[in-house]
């Protein structure tokens, strides 16, 4: 009997252990699986942000462009010298090219004709004169010419440079398109854009990267590029490239996991604009693999607490302080961080707020911010003339529908200062409770530059119409002048 009693004991001295360093490992995998869907998902959101920033920076000097050329097609002086083609008529024309050149900063501005040919150029006396060329090939000719305002990049023929091409079509009384303005802007400010993330590529729609943060990159193709297309693409002389070299070999889809340069990157891609093309953003997932080593470093100790004291009550202990230290360090990068965090529920109002929130609204502490509702840090009225406690109910709901949703939005401060930002709403399950999470951050400079920029555009249109006005009361004056001379010889 004795016997038959330690061999049980013995037994279960053995199997309890080694079950619980099985379950310990499995517990393990499962912690280390869970960490780095934590760590993903925060480096997806920050990559999300930046290329939403890039994107925004993108896309405003695309906007800036065509609505210049568009201003540039209306101007009083430019349908002349497509009508008269004689020097007084292109001396004026060439004053309304280089004057939006000069004031908003574009490349070169130019006339086409009906065929194509360059009649007017901003840089007429510059050895590189666009005058006399004829761009008829071009897509954004054919395109302005059928009677849609286009948009074009590619490299240069005359400068050899990348750039970004605006064209719109220049019509008559009649509504008969009698040629083509354009503008070409040089990429210089989108690639500072991108010059921050090294990882970071404007790409065609074959592939084609554009720009990068890494210029070495440039006319290289992210995934192959078809023999016919890439015999279209050096016909078009678009990049002035005559093969692309593929980085992959295929095409990047938003979530790919690839091996660039020797290390792991998760992908995240956005469309523009421009139909086809997009913004890549390759996020190095070091972080990632430092969570999934942190879990692995947790699951050992656990497993070799288990094996040395065999007690289930201090392996769990053990645990339990390990998730207090993680959730702690976690709070630690929720309350440091520079952006504005903060947690809201519709029906409650913010939930908490870290201490960027706190700064960028002027409270004086966490009690002072939650419990109100996005609306009681806005003005009455948004700039689009909604209300801003019905418009923030329906984003909030778009959020909540969509899973999340960006847009701009004016906010103001305990004291009362108004200031332009961006939102970010994220839904977030916690437990059987769905909140929002929101990213705010300050875009009062960005804003007050575009605004700035729309002045600029305003004020170059009323002193067209003005000097219009002004020449023809000069012509009407000269008129009368030798009218009465007339009458005076006579007399």
């Amino acid at each position: 009997m004795r016997t038959e009693k330690f061999s049980k004991k013995d037994g279960f001295s053995v199997t309890f252990p080694a079950l619980l360093f099985c379950a310990t490992l499995v517990s393990g995998f499962l912690l280390v699986r869970f960490l780095e869907g934590i760590g993903t998902e925060h480096l997806t959101t920050q990559g999300q942000n930046a290329l939403t920033a890039m994107v925004k920076g993108v896309e405003n000097e695309f906007h800036s462009s065509s609505a210049a050329v568009t201003a540039m097609s209306g101007s009083p002086w430019i349908l002349p010298a497509l009508s008269s083609p004689d020097p007084e008529n292109f001396d004026k024309a060439y004053s309304v090219l280089a004057r939006y050149n000069d004031s908003i900063g574009f490349s070169v501005c130019y006339l086409l004709d009906s065929k194509g040919a360059v009649i007017v150029s901003s840089n007429r006396n510059m050895p590189d004169s666009f005058v006399g060329k004829n761009y008829s090939f071009r897509p954004y000719f054919q395109e302005a010419i059928s009677g849609k305002p286009a948009v074009y990049l590619a490299t240069g023929i005359t400068s050899l440079e990348r750039g970004f091409y605006a064209a719109h079509p220049v019509r008559d009384s009649e509504g008969y398109i009698r040629g083509v303005v354009a503008i070409k802007t040089n990429v210089d400010a989108m690639k500072q854009i991108l010059k921050a993330y090294p990882t970071s590529f404007f790409v065609n729609p074959d592939g084609v990267i554009f720009m990068s943060g890494s210029p070495e990159m440039v006319f290289q193709s992210l995934w192959p590029v078809p023999p016919d297309r890439g015999r279209e693409l050096k016909d078009s002389k678009q990049f002035g490239r005559d093969s692309f070299q593929p980085v992959f070999g295929r095409p990047l889809r938003q979530g790919d996991r690839v091996r660039f340069r020797g290390e792991k990157h998760f992908c995240l891609r956005t469309s523009l604009g421009l139909p086809g093309w997009s913004l890549v953003l390759l996020v190095p997932m070091k972080e990632v693999t430092y969570f999934g080593f942190l879990g692995w470093v947790v699951t050992g100790f656990a497993a070799g607490m288990i094996i040395v004291l065999t007690f289930w009550a201090l392996a769990r202990e053990r645990t339990l302080k390990l998730l207090r230290n993680s959730e702690a360090s976690f709070r630690a990068l929720y309350e440091s961080s520079k952006d504005a965090i903060m947690t809201l529920s519709p029906a409650e109002g913010f939930l908490s707020g870290n201490d960027s929130t706190l700064k960028l609204f002027g409270c004086s502490g966490e009690a002072d911010f939650i419990g109100r509702r996005p609306d009681d840090f806005s003005p009455q009225y948004q700039p689009d003339g909604q209300l801003s406690s019905v418009k923030a109910g329906q984003m909030m709901k778009l959020a909540l529908e969509r899973g999340a949703h960006f847009f701009e939005w004016k906010h103001k401060r305990v004291g009362g200062e108004e200031f332009f930002s961006t939102v970010l709403l994220a839904r977030v399950v916690l437990g059987n409770k769905t909140i929002l999470q929101a990213t705010v951050r300050d875009i009062s400079e960005m804003t007050k530059l575009r605004m700035e920029l729309e002045r600029k555009v305003d004020f170059l249109e009323r002193f067209q119409r003005v000097a219009v006005d002004r020449e023809l009361k000069m012509k009407e004056l000269k008129a009368k002048i030798a009218e009465l001379e007339a009458r005076n010889n006579k007399s």
